[in-house]
């Protein structure tokens, strides 16, 4: 298949006329489509992580200071 910029117009051009896609165009496109989700979890993830992580410390905080002043502090 030639790959010159009148070929691919006039592809397009079929493409709108029949009004449907190529297989491999609607695999590729649900493809990018997953990948994209993949990365809003992973990011959603890391962020809870973090959040968790902040909670212990925040935890582990509240916990030493208690330690340190004691009953007779």
């Amino acid at each position: 298949m030639s790959d010159n910029p009148l070929s691919r117009k006039v592809i397009e051009d079929v493409d709108k006329i029949i009004g449907t896609r190529k297989p491999i165009e609607q695999i590729r496109d649900d493809i990018a489509e997953l990948k994209a989700d993949m990365i809003h979890i992973k990011n959603y993830i890391r962020k809870l992580e973090i959040r968790e992580e902040l909670k212990e410390e925040e935890e582990n905080k509240k916990d030493s200071e208690y330690v340190k002043k004691g009953w007779w502090g």
